[in-house]
């Protein structure tokens, strides 16, 4: 097991004041308790059930009205927020699995982007309406840049669910020489031109109405029937089982955000149509929807936060409360996926490709208080403890399976490899 990873998970905690004279529980013991405390509790959603978690594991009695100043005070929001930036920092530098694998493909580094709405109470639709009220009336959306390789995070952003997602995106002077995989909701013509200016890679499925001329057929379908007409005329390109890759022209010549790229189609067996993805990376055909495919991991981030890690239906309508809880997601998440491959650094590859985000949340939540205390006392007893604990958990980090069925991870290492 890599232990330095849980030095910089430490450290990233010293910043917060480890004495308050105005209040019997410090800041430090107060927010760190508060973060593992959630992370155990994965069944109340009440702010007087966190309390309970809090003072039993404090072990100091705080009533509901100082309580709730405490959540609700922009204080402990100022800490959160710079816990996140520290774990951001200190963790950006670890060793992922395979690492050779973003080298075959031909860029720095993988990252995937996407967001997720997170329901609020009622209370909260002024500060946070959601986009069918009649639906849910309150929300908000959760913003996410990740690492691929080494589980770490390198953006993120809180909005008002009724966001368009292509308002948020990170800057493209963090993700220069990377592959950024992503949907629909970011499709945009001046993005993607930017984004090729900027010598940044991007893999996406293409938008049904986007007007793309096809400059050139690679392969797939006929030169002389297709070259010079637009992509998405169906009633030319009919039922096959072989990849069409094209080079196609994306908006008017005439604008600034017209560019070309490469256009694959992938035949989908159920929906009898193509499957169209854009890209200007420069890797065999065959390789693209399994790298698109693995993209389906940040939905897993996702769904980990709100489920083992409390996000889901936050109990309050209180705007600092509601970010402060948030912050707490971003920092388990933050902990457990990295604390995933420290656990898995001297396994095989494909052990450490077949880690399952979701378990990783949940190892999380087992060893909580061990974890707490290591970073409260700082003892060389609590670390013993956490870490011989987490070797008896080592077996529920990756896919019990993996020897059955290939990993997406796996599949693309395979396969870029057989192409290279």
């Amino acid at each position: 097991m890599d232990v330095s990873i849980l030095d910089r998970i430490q450290q990233s905690f010293a910043h917060v004041p480890d004495f308050d004279p105005r209040a019997k529980l410090s800041p430090k013991a107060f927010l760190v308790t508060l973060v593992f405390a959630l992370i155990s509790d994965t069944k109340s959603r009440s702010l007087d059930c966190i309390r309970r978690f809090l003072i039993a594991q404090s072990g100091v009695a705080i009533c509901r009205s100082t309580f709730w100043q405490r959540m609700a005070s922009k204080r402990l929001l100022h800490l959160l927020l710079e816990t996140v930036s520290q774990l951001m920092k200190n963790l950006a530098s670890i060793n992922g699995i395979d690492l050779a694998l973003s080298a075959k493909i031909g860029v720095a580094a993988i990252f995937y982007i996407d967001s997720s709405s997170v329901s609020l109470p009622a209370a909260a639709k002024k500060l946070f309406p959601a986009p069918r009220r009649n639906v849910v009336p309150a929300a908000f959306k959760w913003h996410l840049c990740m690492n691929l390789l080494t589980s770490t995070m390198k953006w993120w952003k809180m909005t008002p669910a009724t966001s368009h997602d292509r308002k948020s995106f990170p800057p493209l002077t963090l993700l220069k020489g990377t592959l950024i995989i992503f949907d629909l909701g970011y499709w945009d013509y001046t993005l993607l031109s930017n984004m090729i200016a900027d010598g940044c890679f991007f893999l996406s499925r293409v938008k049904g109405n986007a007007v793309i001329d096809i400059l050139e057929v690679i392969k797939g379908l006929k030169k002389r029937k297709f070259e010079g007409t637009l992509l998405f005329d169906h009633k030319k390109i009919r039922k096959g089982k072989k990849i069409v890759e094209l080079i196609g022209s994306f908006g008017s010549q005439a604008k600034r955000d017209s560019f070309q790229a490469r256009v694959i189609g992938f035949w989908n067996r159920q929906t009898k149509s193509y499957y169209w993805y854009v890209t200007n990376l420069a890797v065999p055909a065959e390789l693209i929807y399994p790298i698109y495919r693995l993209r389906w991991q940040v939905e897993l981030i996702f769904k980990s936060g709100k489920s083992s890690l409390s996000l889901a239906d936050a109990p309050s309508a209180n705007q600092n409360i509601i970010k402060s809880m948030l912050l707490v997601t971003i920092i388990a998440t933050l902990i457990s996926q990295p604390l995933a491959k420290a656990m898995l650094a001297t396994a095989t590859s494909d052990k450490q490709m077949a880690a399952s985000v979701q378990r990783a949340a949940m190892v999380l939540v087992h060893v909580c208080v061990e974890f707490m205390e290591m970073i409260m006392k700082g003892c060389r007893l609590c670390r013993e403890k956490l870490i011989c604990k987490l070797k008896t958990l080592e077996r529920e980090i990756f896919d019990p399976n993996y020897k059955r069925r290939e990993t997406s991870l796996k599949r693309v290492a395979r396969l870029a490899e057989e192409y290279a």
